[in-house]
């Protein structure tokens, strides 16, 4: 029951059918921006949303270039979500229109483009993250230190507690371990100069011992809801008894992996009358608007 723009295409094989989407780039984008930045057609965030329709196109557009076999670009969280023709607004396509073939460059070539819903006060360098050289994807302070602008996220501050059963159920069936096993601490080993965390230690009852990276630590320590932990940027506060550890408190900011352009702080700068050239500029310093020429 869902509507979709352009047409589709099924690939079969013996196991499977692969339903691809043929599509404008431009019709992509109605699709993305209502998922991926909803403004409710709140006119104070139209800047923002041209920022991020840039951002957007030039996102899928450095996938086009990777050639890949069948498919340019997942629906979901793998890339953007795209969800169809449903949520499509007024203002969403004249974001799209007013920024119509405009993309970001870096010397001239298309830039390799990442962006979140909130970096918490501090993007991150995503050579940290992912492990690319991309110089033009540089940490940098969200604004006012003590006001950051993406403070305006519903979920910039938030805390997760877990209990002694929970932790120890963790790492159970998993690659750590196949079976439940008593934690007795868990430390912060490393942080980025962003300051969020890059490494953990986890000591078991057991006298063993494992070090979880940034690239697991988030999908380790769930939510509630099962989602994944919001962000790295965050503190620990543990409680003990009978030398195991008996409750474990994360507080942190910010939600995603806070590279690239924070949406929660360009929906703030919109509003503060910033247009899209000064959002783009202030979290892509390096990079050049320009029109897209395939």
């Amino acid at each position: 029951n869902k509507k979709y723009r352009g047409e589709f295409e099924f690939i079969t094989s013996e196991n499977s059918i692969l339903l691809i989407n043929h599509i404008d780039i431009e019709d992509y984008l109605l699709g993305v921006l209502p998922f991926e930045l909803p403004t409710k057609n709140n006119r104070n965030y139209f800047e923002a949303l041209k920022a991020f329709a840039i951002t957007a196109r030039t996102f899928a557009l450095s996938k086009m270039l990777k050639n890949n076999s069948f498919f340019d670009i997942y629906p979901d969280v793998r890339d953007q979500v795209y969800g169809g023709a449903d949520r499509e607004t007024q203002m969403d396509l004249d974001a799209i229109n007013e920024t119509r073939d405009l993309a970001l460059y870096y010397n001239n070539e298309l830039a390799e483009i990442l962006y979140h819903a909130s970096c918490g006060g501090t993007t991150e360098a995503v050579k940290n993250i992912f492990s690319k050289d991309l110089p033009y994807l540089a940490s940098l302070k969200d604004g006012d230190e003590n006001e950051p602008n993406c403070s305006i996220s519903p979920n910039f501050a938030w805390k997760e507690t877990y209990t002694g059963e929970k932790i120890s159920n963790m790492f159970f069936n998993t690659k750590f371990f196949m079976e439940p096993k008593i934690v007795t601490d868990i430390e912060v080993l490393s942080r980025f100069p962003s300051g969020r965390v890059s490494k953990i230690k986890v000591s078991f009852q057991t006298s063993e011992e494992v070090i979880i990276d940034h690239k697991e630590i988030r999908s380790v320590f769930k939510r509630k809801d099962n989602g994944i932990l919001r962000s790295l940027l965050f503190d620990i506060q543990k409680d003990f008894s009978n030398d195991r550890l008996s409750k474990l408190i994360i507080s942190g900011r910010g939600t995603g992996h806070g590279v690239g352009l924070c949406q929660w702080g360009s929906l703030n700068l919109s509003q503060k009358g910033y247009n899209y050239k000064q959002i783009i500029e202030f979290y892509y310093p390096s990079l050049k608007i320009q029109e897209y020429n395939d």
